[in-house]
């Protein structure tokens, strides 16, 4: 997110759409609230997978803490829309979890080119 909102610029109250595999955590709500009192106007989440898919994956999740973060987004008039294509965004945490678990490292980058994009990873036909 900050790499975005510093690399980036959007037209002062340009209405700004995040798209993401999985409903941010804590510190990734966080930071969309940071962004929006920088004078980004994300006025829309759209996420894949829910925490609890995550959490069925990975592990413990802070689910509780990620509740009352999303009651505050969207009572600040932020509309969250999930989970959407849920499969597919379970499958590419699936297959990440696969590639950690086999030794091979995700991109530790803080550059935006080294990150894959969603068409990178999800075998969708989107034009």
């Amino acid at each position: 997110m900050h790499m975005l909102c510093t690399r980036y610029s959007a037209r002062d109250g340009q209405a700004l759409t995040l798209f993401t595999t999985a409903l941010p955590e804590p510190v990734g709500l966080g930071a969309i609230h940071w962004a929006n009192l920088m004078g980004y106007n994300i006025n829309q989440i759209i996420y894949g997978a829910s925490r609890e898919t995550i959490s069925q994956i990975w592990g413990g999740d802070k689910e509780v803490a990620c509740s009352e973060l999303i009651g505050q987004l969207k009572s600040s008039g932020i509309e969250i829309t999930g989970p959407v294509i849920e499969d597919e965004c379970r499958n590419v945490f699936e297959m990440g979890k696969g590639l950690i678990e086999g030794g091979e490292c995700p991109v530790l980058s803080l550059e935006l080119e080294d990150f894959w994009m969603a068409g990178d990873w999800l075998d969708l036909d989107i034009e």
